[in-house]
């Protein structure tokens, strides 16, 4: 399964899910379950579409066990930094194919 990220929206009144790494899968739920089973949905139907649409799918990251959990926490640190920044608008994603 692909990152999930899963927050409360006020002006939605719900939560919100993601998936950062796969662009454009989001979902939403009145609580954090129905938002993460919407979210798992959405993922295994943007896979079958990029399949069927012959979109390259991003490989499945996993950041191995051997690793240090210091390394560990500093990668998924940038990530989440990556995140912050996309979503405060000073970093860009590319759609898919650019």
């Amino acid at each position: 399964m692909y990152k999930i990220e899963i927050f409360y929206s006020a002006e939605d009144e719900g939560y919100i899910a993601i998936a950062p790494d796969l662009p454009g899968c989001s979902a939403f739920g009145e609580t954090e379950e129905a938002a993460l089973e919407e979210i798992k949905t959405a993922q295994k139907l943007w896979l079958e579409t990029a399949q069927e649409e012959d979109v390259a799918i991003p490989e499945l990251e996993v950041l191995p066990a051997h690793l240090p959990k210091a390394e560990r926490d500093k990668e998924i640190y940038k990530k989440a930094r990556t995140i912050q920044a996309i979503r405060k608008g000073t970093q860009r994603l590319l759609p898919v194919g650019c």
